[in-house]
């Protein structure tokens, strides 16, 4: 199946495929630097789908990826490790 993601910052982002067109939505965070958001968004997409998530699975994963990642200054300096994604979406999932 083709899929198309589309980006929406802050908001989250949409899947896009002949079947359905889901939102998916954005974790809100301070932001401090944008810089390689999008590089360790789509670089855990990569990563994820290889090790077998689906891809809206993935993109809940990416979008806390991408929430991480804007929190630091500089590009390498603000790609999370994964111990740090799932501790943060264990905190909010544990919120609700």
């Amino acid at each position: 199946m083709q899929n198309v993601v589309v980006t929406l910052g802050a908001a989250g982002c949409l899947l896009v495929n002949a079947q359905t067109v889901k939102y998916i939505e954005g974790f809100k965070v301070k932001a401090v630097d944008t810089v390689g958001a999008g590089d360790s968004f789509t670089g855990s997409l990569g990563a994820l789908i290889d090790e077998g998530y689906s891809v809206e699975d993935a993109l809940r994963v990416c979008s806390a990826v991408g929430a991480l990642a804007v929190q630091k200054s500089g590009a390498i300096p603000s790609m999370p490790y994964r111990r740090d994604v799932e501790k943060f979406i264990a905190e909010r999932s544990s919120a609700n």
